[in-house]
């Protein structure tokens, strides 16, 4: 890798750790675009990072790695929400930002979790500090400082000018489905997010795999990969080989499976709403505004499904949230 023509400087970063992708923009305050970054949530704890040259290590810094290595993907996905930030929250935006930073960079940085009152404090502390990390032969030292810690989804409301006395938000990402009501720039008052885990688009995926007409069509059980590869498929088609194939030099044929993808997407709308609903009895009003934001609202079906429950889509659904939280940072700074 070539020497960065970068100087050390106070730089702007907003991170949304999802339980799949984590969702991050380095904005260095020079005129220039600021960088979008899409990385998976996956991480492999490592006790030396002399095991691999791709390897991070923490020379200095949090009291957790410091001392540790780790790899960017592997085994370890970001869950249990809030916890799964706070515990590995740090190596993976180090990861995920390391060519966009400097050795002497003060990080200014801006993170949503789903419930920031029970959780700040420990996420502040997982990231704050001055951290000295090796990775591929170069040492970089960056100070963190947290400008807080917000409400997840806010910075979506926000990106798509949804703030009113009543918002229901759907934040669907991969694992997860999370539903807040937001009145004004926060949560209702009384009331908190509401995480269904496993509500996400492998929601999806578990039921296609179990649908009969799925199972029919293509001759046999769908495995992990053909259901997660479908559903972001945008015509939600499969080839296989044909089920009657009678020899086995058969040509692959098309398969249409977005008859049930579709049948399935609008079942996954209709409980979530069910289940805000009954979450949210109280305070739901009649001018209650319903928009969505999350991954899972770029596979076509759901987004027609959320349509046709009259829910907005927020435009870039994935990287909303993270686009109003760094405009949030750079008032801050």
């Amino acid at each position: 890798m070539g020497k960065s023509t970068l100087t050390p400087s106070s730089i702007v970063v907003a991170a949304d750790n999802g339980n799949a992708v984590q969702k991050i923009i380095v904005d260095r305050l020079d005129g220039m675009p600021p960088k979008k970054i899409r990385m998976g949530s996956l991480i492999t704890p490592i006790e030396a990072s002399n095991q691999a040259r791709t390897a991070f290590q923490m020379i200095k810094g949090n009291t957790n790695w410091s001392g540790k290595g780790w790899l960017m993907g592997g085994a370890t996905m970001i869950r249990d929400s809030d916890i799964g930030k706070i515990q590995y929250g740090l190596p993976l935006l180090i990861g995920a930002i390391w060519d966009s930073i400097v050795d002497g960079d003060v990080v200014n940085l801006l993170v949503s979790i789903h419930n920031p009152a029970a959780f700040k404090d420990d996420l502040i502390n997982a990231y704050q500090g001055v951290h000295v990390v090796e990775h591929g032969g170069d040492r970089k030292a960056i100070t963190i400082k947290p400008l807080g810690v917000a409400q997840e989804g806010l910075g979506a409301i926000l990106v798509a000018k949804a703030q009113s006395p009543s918002t229901m938000l759907l934040d669907l990402g991969a694992g997860t489905g999370i539903v807040t009501l937001f009145a004004g720039v926060g949560c209702h008052p009384g009331t908190a997010a509401y995480p269904i885990d496993g509500f996400g688009s492998i929601y999806l995926e578990r039921k296609l795999k179990t649908h009969p007409t799925v199972s029919k069509e293509v001759g046999r059980v769908l495995t992990d990969e053909e259901a997660r590869l479908i559903v972001a498929d945008s015509k939600h088609v499969l080839r296989v080989k044909p089920a009657q194939c009678p020899c086995s030099d058969c040509d692959p044929i098309d398969v249409d499976l977005s008859g049930a993808i579709e049948e399935i997407a609008k079942a996954w709308i209709a409980e979530l709403c069910r289940r805000a609903r009954q979450q949210f009895s109280t305070e739901i009003l009649s001018t209650t505004k319903w928009v969505a934001c999350g991954g899972s609202c770029q596979i076509p079906a759901v987004a027609r499904a959320l349509q046709a429950s009259g829910i907005t889509v927020i435009p870039s659904p994935q990287m909303a949230n993270v686009e109003g939280l760094v405009a949030i940072a750079r008032k801050k700074v």
